[in-house]
């Protein structure tokens, strides 16, 4: 019996564990860092589904998951800014 190898779109992993990255930076480190981190995951996550969509790739939902993680923190992370800057 041989075994059918799905491809995974380059870009899928690597933006959830960008996102997730970013999270930590929010709590640990500079938000400035964490924007950074969190802006680079939302693009790769855009290039990771429009390869799912072009080439028919999987992967859809690491996609997915490290926008919206991204999302969140750069939603606080403008909530924190905007806090604390008056």
């Amino acid at each position: 019996m041989r075994m059918q190898l799905t491809t995974r779109a380059p870009l899928a992993v690597p933006s959830l564990v960008v996102g997730v990255l970013s999270a930590v930076l929010l709590v640990f480190g500079p938000v400035l860092f964490a924007l950074i981190a969190a802006v680079g995951a939302i693009v790769m996550g855009g290039i990771a589904l429009a390869d799912v969509k072009s080439h028919g790739y999987q992967g859809h939902g690491f996609a997915v998951g490290g926008m919206i993680v991204s999302g969140t923190v750069l939603a606080l992370a403008f909530i924190f800014m905007v806090s604390t800057a008056g």
